[in-house]
């Protein structure tokens, strides 16, 4: 019996991969419900065709977006416009980098999983693994409960507080990036096309990205932050940000969600001690941009 810790992509990931070569497994996941956020959006071709033989690569660009116009400013002055979208590619059926929220890849990678006669344990937490060396045993917490078991193998895929890469004693070097960035995923009104918009200025950046359902999602660096600043933005703060590097007039409402958060570099050394693996943000994190995070972690799955 293998146990995997977490049901983020890469959690999902490997799970569907086990199940479709018949090994036992059990998938465990503290979250209580699956979560809404759009979060990483970028899937490159690799990975939908990975995806393919698990029924899921067409459901999720069918889901998302392939091609974007986008257009760039620098110092609040319209500098380069292009297409992102077919990358020119002739051997694979995806040469595009799609958009798609995390929310729908969880969604269907889920269901691939359901489809193969598993299911994700909700609300079940990894509270301690050791390795014994010929097994693993681990501390599984179910709400107030806790629960004793015995697993030939551990695969952590539970995020970068990994509670297995803890327990497998693997160095987690690495630094923060020095800026702050705020998120938020927002309706925005303004006179402009629907394209991703690049806005650079000195020291300071926002990227709005267009979602498929009408919503935006905007990433911005650079403001000062606010002496009494909480963990999630107030809107008034991420419209500063955007109006400092956007000559456009806009408006902000109906917000999804919206979040602070730093950026780190950090990265283990190798993925497996003994019976313990990490994969996924376990094993490293960084910059967002070309969607490594999540891609990198379901193709190591």
């Amino acid at each position: 019996m293998i146990l995997v810790v977490g049901a983020g992509p890469t959690g999902l990931s490997m799970a569907i991969e086990l199940a479709r070569r018949g090994v036992p497994f059990r998938i465990v996941d503290k979250a209580t419900a699956r979560s809404d956020k759009s979060r990483a959006l970028a899937v490159q071709g690799r990975s939908l065709e990975l995806m393919r033989p698990w029924g899921v690569a067409d459901e999720l660009v069918a889901a998302g977006m392939r091609v974007y116009e986008t257009e760039w400013y620098v110092e609040k002055k319209p500098s380069a416009m292009f297409e992102l979208g077919d990358l020119g590619i002739d051997d694979t059926p995806y040469p595009h980098l799609l958009f798609a929220s995390q929310a729908d890849t969880e969604r269907l990678c889920e269901a691939a999983v359901e489809r193969l006669g598993a299911r994700v344990e909700r609300g079940v937490e990894l509270v301690n693994a050791i390795d014994r060396g010929g097994h693993v045993d681990v501390t599984l917490r179910h709400g107030d409960r806790l629960e004793e078991a015995r697993v030939a193998w551990v695969v952590g895929c539970d995020g970068a507080h990994s509670v297995v890469r803890h327990a497998a004693a693997l160095p987690f070097e690495g630094a923060a990036y020095e800026q702050d960035f705020v998120l938020a995923d927002l309706r925005i009104a303004w006179d402009l096309p629907e394209r991703l918009y690049f806005f650079l200025g000195k020291g300071q950046s926002a990227v709005v990205f267009p979602l498929r359902d009408g919503y935006k999602r905007i990433i911005a660096m650079g403001g000062a932050r606010p002496a009494d600043a909480a963990d999630e933005p107030s809107l008034d703060e991420v419209r500063a940000l955007l109006a400092n590097v956007c000559p456009h007039a806009f408006t902000l409402g109906d917000v999804r969600w919206k979040a602070r958060f730093r950026l780190h570099h950090r990265g283990v050394s190798r993925y497996r001690a003994g019976r313990l693996f990490v994969a996924g943000d376990a094993a490293h994190i960084h910059s967002p941009a070309g969607g490594q995070g999540m891609n990198t972690g379901d193709r190591k799955s």
